[in-house]
């Protein structure tokens, strides 16, 4: 018959393969015969805590603690094994940290250390796991000042303990870079980092889960770099080794799932990233809880990924959960809580609630700033958003504001030619084609895309995204021919990167119907967009915000080339455009449809639907290019249907938007000024006619 030494060795060389359940059983059968046989106090207490490690590591949090709680308490009324008690002790606030029990942690940590450093001074291999460990709760707590001092401390102490070359080492290392990374000393922790993989491959070998570990730290440095390249195959084999190491449920799966789905979501490959993430959180929920913290940041990165793909909605179910767990796991203060918040406000901003928006903004970089100080590269990275958001209530100067101190945080941090200094670059020629400076703008953008093919090399997504922001810039400049040579290097891009029949190619497939329609070229624009509708239908739940971008561009062509289709496309588009969606967008379908019904002589029809249109634009406080139509079209209508009386305030605020927007000078507002003029005789008032035509024809440039 077996001994409970026998039970003790098996369970500890079953847990040392990683076998926990083989290594649970045997750990339950020393217990069950420590319990029936009357053993010493010592050997109970110890298969309780051998049990809770066997538990723990299977994340049966429940039992591990109720084992841990019961050895503690034996070992609590012994008088001869400290040690034994300050392991308990640890074991226990080790538990508490993976459960994000942080708060509980932090003193059972203190107390252990206590014990270790009286029973056996400085220099001793539990006061350095112990310290190491204590350096992960401050991280988490987001004290990373005092985490690197523990990390430091544990590292000097495993260096005098091991020697440089070990595992020990290389761990501590990679502690230290995850920390730096915190810090916002992105480069150093990418040094760390690569020191310590090359030391844990060198003594671990490369499919080891520890390497796995050191590989996902790694490239998290590389992508805070905007390194993705060199992420992208480190992701790969660290969910690789994971995998192969790992239970299919185990909690320490779900963070290389995690890492890996935010890459492929910011290369557009959402349908990847979204099987990953699903697993990631399925992992989370059943071995953590529906309210660890950890789930806070799967959640967070699903919100992103929906917010590319504009669900917003669902992007904002995501955030408000991560929020809800931040808020309870650690506070208002907290990083995890502000990267939930700052996800709100991204939502917001997309929905024209800029007002909303900018107001959540101003709580994030509040947050910010406090957690990691005002120099930090996150600080200036919630800067640039929040500029995007002041450039779309128009506060120019602002948005410009935030762009310069953004990238001042950045060559600061990270030097003149880093990758986020070309993305404030973006930010800024975004902003000054928003303040519809589109010749600057295209100037700045030129920049950018330069800094970017350095960086990433020609066929790159990020470089993509340049040449498709580029492409606006030219087709609000009515360039057509140059837009769609810029949309079309993006979709080459894109379609090599991840495949034709995707979201992120029918996106750019939308955009070059708009060029074709602004040239004339109808036929093919209606194809691209049933191209990319076809893409849409496939790929993305009803009532999605490009089926409605696919209905309104669709709609454009037809108001464009007269088709008799123009009416039912327009209705369809308004009939299915979401509550909260682009303002300007449902504004601009109103106004066509007020213009097909003008052209089809439906007096009334239009009338209503142009009222709409206006009061949608004084109630929003909507100033675009095109705001002045409605207010024009109607006093078209009021003419027809012998309301005269009410079309000279039209007239009169449709010029002023027109001439504030466009200028003076612009075609569109001459013909509006001869459109009055000629409304004007026909009440015989010609001398008012003729001043404003002098006005006009003098601001203009021309002779009178």
């Amino acid at each position: 018959m077996a001994s409970w030494n026998d039970y003790t060795s098996w369970g500890r060389n079953a847990y040392k393969i990683k076998r926990y359940s083989d290594a649970e059983q045997h750990f339950r059968d020393a217990l069950a015969l420590a319990q029936s046989t009357g053993m010493k106090d010592g050997q109970l207490a110890e298969s309780f805590i051998n049990l809770g490690l066997a538990c723990k590591a299977q994340a049966k949090y429940k039992e591990a603690e109720k084992s841990y709680l019961q050895g503690l308490e034996i070992y609590q009324s012994l008088t001869d094994v400290q040690t034994s008690t300050a392991a308990a002790i640890n074991n226990l606030s080790v538990l508490y940290k993976a459960q994000g029990r942080y708060a509980e942690a932090e003193p059972l940590y203190r107390r252990a250390l206590s014990i270790y450093e009286r029973e056996h001074g400085e220099d001793h291999a539990n006061v350095a796991t112990t310290v190491a460990n204590m350096g992960e709760l401050l991280r988490k707590l987001a004290r990373y000042e005092e985490a690197e001092r523990s990390f430091e401390r544990a590292l000097q102490i495993k260096k005098r303990l091991y020697g440089d070359e070990s595992k020990e080492v290389a761990l501590a290392l990679n502690s230290l870079s995850a920390n730096a990374r915190d810090l916002g000393v992105y480069k150093r922790s990418k040094h760390l980092a690569e020191q310590s993989l090359k030391l844990i491959e060198a003594v671990c070998g490369s499919d080891h889960p520890d390497t796995a570990i050191v590989l996902g730290n790694l490239a998290r440095a590389h992508r805070d770099l905007r390194e993705d390249a060199q992420a992208a195959p480190l992701l790969e084999k660290a969910r690789s080794i994971s995998e192969r190491h790992h239970e299919p449920e185990s909690p320490a799966l779900a963070t290389p799932l995690r890492n890996l789905a935010n890459l492929r979501s910011s290369e557009s490959q959402y349908k990847l990233a979204e099987g990953l993430f699903g697993r990631a959180r399925a992992i989370q929920v059943r071995s953590l809880g529906q309210d660890h913290p950890e789930l806070s940041k799967t959640l967070v990165g699903l919100g992103w990924m929906h917010v590319s793909m504009q669900s917003l909605e669902q992007a904002e179910v995501e955030f408000t959960r991560a929020l809800e767990i931040a808020r309870k796991a650690s506070g208002e203060n907290h990083p995890d809580y502000l990267r939930s918040l700052h996800g709100i406000a991204a939502v917001r901003n997309a929905q024209d609630r800029h007002a909303e928006s900018d107001e959540l903004y101003q709580q994030v970089l509040k947050i910010a700033e406090k957690a990691f100080g005002s120099t930090h590269p996150e600080v200036a990275y919630l800067l640039q958003m929040r500029s995007a958001t002041l450039a779309n209530l128009h506060h120019y100067e602002q948005a410009h504001e935030h762009i310069d101190r953004s990238m001042a945080i950045y060559k600061l941090a990270l030097g003149e030619t880093d990758a986020a200094v070309a993305s404030g670059l973006v930010f800024r020629g975004l902003i000054l084609a928003w303040s519809e400076k589109y010749d600057q703008a295209l100037e700045v953008l030129q920049h950018a895309l330069k800094a970017h093919e350095n960086l990433y090399g020609p066929e790159h997504p990020r470089v993509a995204d340049v040449h498709s922001r580029i492409g606006n810039c030219l087709l609000n400049s009515n360039r057509t021919k140059e837009a769609y040579a810029s949309f079309k290097r993006a979709y080459d891009i894109i379609k090599e990167f991840v495949g034709r029949d995707t979201v992120a190619c029918a996106q750019i497939v939308l955009l070059l119907a708009n060029v074709l329609e602004r040239s004339g070229n109808y036929a093919d624009a209606e194809r691209y967009i049933l191209i990319a509708g076809k893409v849409f239908d496939k790929s993305l739940p009803a009532g999605h915000p490009y089926h409605v971008r696919t209905i309104c561009t669709l709609a454009q062509i037809h108001l464009s080339s007269r088709n008799a289709k123009a009416e039912e496309t327009h209705k369809r588009a308004l009939e299915i455009m979401p509550e909260h969606y682009d303002k300007e967008a449902r504004m601009a379908m109103l106004s066509n449809l007020g213009t097909v019904y003008i052209g089809a002589k439906k007096w009334s029809e239009a009338a209503k639907i142009l009222q709409q249109a206006i009061r949608l634009i004084e109630t929003t406080g909507l100033d675009g290019i095109d705001a002045g139509v409605p207010f024009l079209n109607l006093a078209i209508v009021y003419e027809n249907m012998g309301r005269d009386s009410e079309c000279e305030q039209l007239y009169k605020n449709g010029l002023l938007r027109l001439e504030r927007t466009r200028g003076s000078s612009d075609a569109t507002v001459k013909k509006v000024v001869e459109r009055y003029a000629k409304f004007l005789r026909k009440a015989n008032r010609d001398v008012e006619a003729d001043a404003m035509l002098n006005v006009y024809s003098a601001s203009a440039g021309t002779p009178s």
